[in-house]
C-alpha cells in the first residue's frame, strides 16, 4: 500500500494516504463486521417487496384523500380499521406524499413519477461522478452499483412507499450540492424530510458538514430547513392528536438492539444481493464501508458520515419486520 491511484483523492479509494494507525483499525474493523456477518444466526429473509400490509394502508389512505377524504381524517381512519396504532403521532406519516399521489390519476402514473426520480437521480450522480475525473472504467462501475441501489424504485409495490421516495431524495440531492451550488440540494433534502421524518438525520449531517467546512451560509441555510422540518412536525402532531379517539393503540417501539445482522437484513434490499447467497451480503456491506471511509473527497466525506450514522442508528432502531 504504498500509494493511491492519483484519481483516488476525487473519486477512488486508498490506504497510501492513513497514517499506519487508521489503516490497521479499518481493515480490523472490516475484518471484525465480516466475521460477525458470517457467524451470526442466520437472518429472515425478506425479499425485495415488503409484505402487503404497509402497501395496502398507504393505498387507502392516497385512494382515500383522492376520494376528497382531508389526509389525516383519512389516515388515522385507516390505520385504526386496519388494527395500526395510532400512538405516539409518528406513526402516521407526513401528508406530502400521500397528497401528493393522490392528484395523480392512477397507480400507473405514480409508478411512472417514481421512475422519473429515479432517473433524473442517476442522470445527477452520472453527471456529478463525470465530472471528477476518473477513468472510464470506474465511471462505470460506480454507476453500475448505483443501478442496483435504485432498482427497487421499479418495483410494482414500491411508490406507496415513504422510504423509497425518501431516499431516492436523499441520494438527489447530494448528488446535486456543490461548493457555492447548494439551493436546489437544500429544497430536494427538505422535501425528503417532509416525506419521510427519518430522513431529518440527512438536514443534520448536511448542515454539520457545511459548518466544518467553514461555509457559514450554506450551514445556516441547512439549519433553517431543520426549522422548517420541525414546525411542519410539530403541526403535524397536533393534527394527529386531533383525530386520536380513547382506545387508539400505541406502537411497541422501535428500540430492538437488532445489530448487525439487522443491517444486512437491510443490505439484502440491494439488487446485487437480494436474491444472493446471504453470505455475499455479509462480505460486501463492510467492503463498502470501508470504501466510503476512504474516499478523500467533500462528497465522499458527506456519504460516508450519512451512510455510516444510518447504519450506526439501525444497529439499535428498528423490528425485523420493517427492514425496507
Amino acid at each position: 500500500m504504498t500509494g493511491a491511484h492519483p484519481a483516488a483523492g476525487a473519486f477512488g479509494v486508498g490506504l497510501g494516504g492513513c497514517p499506519r494507525f487508521l489503516a490497521a483499525l479499518a481493515l480490523a474493523g472490516l475484518m471484525g463486521l465480516l466475521a460477525a456477518g458470517l457467524w451470526a444466526a442466520p437472518w429472515t429473509d425478506t425479499g425485495l417487496v415488503p409484505g402487503p400490509t404497509d402497501a395496502a394502508l398507504y393505498e387507502r389512505i392516497i385512494a382515500d384523500v383522492r376520494q376528497g377524504a382531508p389526509y389525516y381524517v383519512a389516515a388515522t381512519r385507516a390505520q385504526r380499521s386496519l388494527g395500526y396504532p395510532l400512538r405516539p403521532f409518528v406513526t402516521v406519516r407526513m401528508p406530502v406524499l400521500a397528497v401528493g399521489l393522490a392528484a395523480l390519476p392512477s397507480p400507473l402514473a405514480r409508478r411512472a413519477l417514481l421512475g422519473v426520480l429515479a432517473a433524473a437521480t442517476l442522470v445527477a450522480w452520472s453527471w456529478r461522478l463525470s465530472r471528477m475525473g476518473a477513468g472510464s472504467t470506474r465511471l462505470v462501475l460506480a454507476l453500475g452499483l448505483l443501478v442496483s441501489g435504485v432498482t427497487v424504485a421499479f418495483s410494482p409495490l414500491a411508490w406507496p412507499f415513504h422510504e423509497v421516495w425518501a431516499g431516492l431524495l436523499i441520494s438527489l440531492s447530494l448528488a446535486l450540492r456543490r461548493p457555492g451550488a447548494w439551493g436546489l440540494s437544500l429544497i430536494v433534502g427538505l422535501l425528503a424530510a417532509l416525506t419521510r421524518d427519518l430522513a431529518a438525520a440527512y438536514l443534520l449531517a448536511m448542515a454539520a458538514m457545511a459548518w466544518r467546512d467553514g461555509e457559514r451560509r450554506e450551514a445556516a441555510a441547512w439549519i433553517g430547513a431543520i426549522a422548517v422540518f420541525g414546525l411542519a412536525l410539530a403541526a403535524h402532531a397536533g393534527a394527529v392528536q386531533a383525530q386520536l379517539l380513547a382506545g387508539d393503540g400505541s406502537s411497541q417501539g422501535w428500540l430492538t438492539f437488532g445489530g448487525w445482522p439487522f443491517v444486512l437484513q437491510m443490505a439484502r434490499w440491494n439488487a446485487l444481493v437480494v436474491a444472493a447467497p446471504r453470505w455475499l451480503a455479509a462480505v460486501l456491506a463492510p467492503a463498502a464501508l470501508l470504501g466510503l471511509a476512504l474516499w478523500r473527497h467533500p462528497l465522499g466525506e458527506r456519504l460516508a458520515l450519512i451512510v455510516f450514522g444510518y447504519t450506526a442508528a439501525f444497529l439499535f432502531v428498528g423490528r425485523p419486520v420493517n427492514t425496507y
